[in-house]
């Protein structure tokens, strides 16, 4: 437990030390690659038994090898994980260094999508790590890819034209090849166009409504015609955390009626003003309403993680809310922190969810 104590420590240490540089993109750049290395050396440098799935995913690495590059008839992985592993042992790599290049896949349009969204850094780490993101990362190598391909796909689609909408799909379509629930994110380009409005808001409240009731003869439905073998599970329901999101939905929701026309920090990597579209609070609110609607429909099944594609516009939106609280920001700020310490806490270490305590270092390095 110690380490993720230190890693969370970490966060105002580095805000500290950012602070000797004079350029704000200096700092930045300093913040989010120091934190970023340090992150990817706690996952790259653990214990196998680290992380419930993590000694699967070596098992079947090792004998990825000794079949066809294009057979997937022996495994229930996508093609696209499976010809990445035969390209893995093709090259004579080592788990542990096949590992490095899954978690450089993860971690690095993270820490291009923080530094240039982010009005808050420090802030979007603390939510990283204490909300689910971060966990996720240490057990679900597959999605966890995908996501941040999809993340990808997402500050591309920050541009209009054909080609960055072909880009766009081509990224989603590369995460499915790896875990094929990246589909559901397809939407996404469109839905980013869209701010939340008042008639919208109430469709997402009606089709959770009607998706919760529905939500078991919807999973029976998909297992009928085999898009998923995943059963129903009392203990994989909505929590706390889903009703944290529902608020602050709907306080975006009132912020974009008062602020519509203020928009994001935008990016220079993937746009340029000419081209870049503009987001709002409402754009980035109808992407969270997708999220939660995907919960609400899904609770009760592994397959309400296809939500995670769109939640990580929360890291961007919650430090975008709290920069805007004129009165008092620093207070909400504070007792936000020390929610997401308390989900941390007893959602996530008490518990030893995702099996990832306690940490240790590797032996085979």
């Amino acid at each position: 437990m110690f380490i993720y104590i230190c890693l969370l420590l970490i966060v105002p240490v580095l805000s500290f030390m950012s602070g000797s540089f004079r350029s704000e993109d200096k700092k930045r750049k300093f913040f989010i690659f120091s934190f970023s290395f340090l992150l990817f050396l706690l996952f790259v440098l653990r214990d196998y038994s680290v992380g419930r799935d993590l000694h699967a995913y070596k098992d079947v690495y090792d004998i990825a090898g000794g079949n066809n590059w294009f057979d997937v008839s022996w495994i229930y992985m996508e093609p696209g994980y499976v010809f990445l592993m035969k390209l893995g042992s093709y090259l004579g790599l080592s788990f542990r260094l096949f590992l490095c290049f899954c978690y450089l896949v993860i971690i690095i349009p993270l820490a291009f999508y923080i530094h240039r969204y982010s009005k808050d850094i420090a802030l979007s780490i603390i939510i990283y790590i204490c909300l689910h993101f971060f966990i996720f990362n240490m057990s679900g190598l597959r999605q966890s890819m995908a996501m941040s391909l999809c993340l990808t796909a997402f500050m591309i689609a920050q541009r209009n034209g054909l080609t960055n909408f072909v880009l766009f799909t081509f990224f989603v379509v590369l995460a499915a090849l790896i875990h094929k629930s990246a589909y559901v994110f397809l939407p996404a380009y469109f839905i980013m166009r869209i701010p939340l409005s008042g008639k919208l808001l109430f469709l997402y409240l009606v089709l959770a409504i009607i998706g919760n009731i529905q939500g078991f003869a919807i999973l029976q439905s998909l297992q009928e015609q085999e898009l998923t073998s995943y059963e129903y599970n009392e203990a994989l329901t909505i929590g706390p955390s889903f009703f944290m999101l529902l608020c602050f939905l709907f306080l975006s929701f009132i912020l974009s009626r008062k602020e519509s026309h203020q928009s994001f920090r935008i990016s220079n990597m993937f746009s340029s003003k000419s081209d870049a579209i503009t987001l709002s609070i409402g754009n980035y609110a109808n992407v969270l309403a997708v999220a939660i609607l995907v919960l609400a429909t899904l609770s009760g099944s592994v397959l309400m993680r296809a939500a995670t594609y769109y939640e990580p516009v929360f890291l961007i939106l919650i430090p975008e809310l709290l920069s805007r609280a004129s009165r008092n920001s620093r207070l909400y700020k504070m007792v936000f922190i020390i929610i997401m310490l308390g989900i941390f806490y007893f959602t996530v270490l008490v518990p030893n969810q995702f099996d990832i305590i306690p940490y240790k270092i590797a032996s085979d390095l």
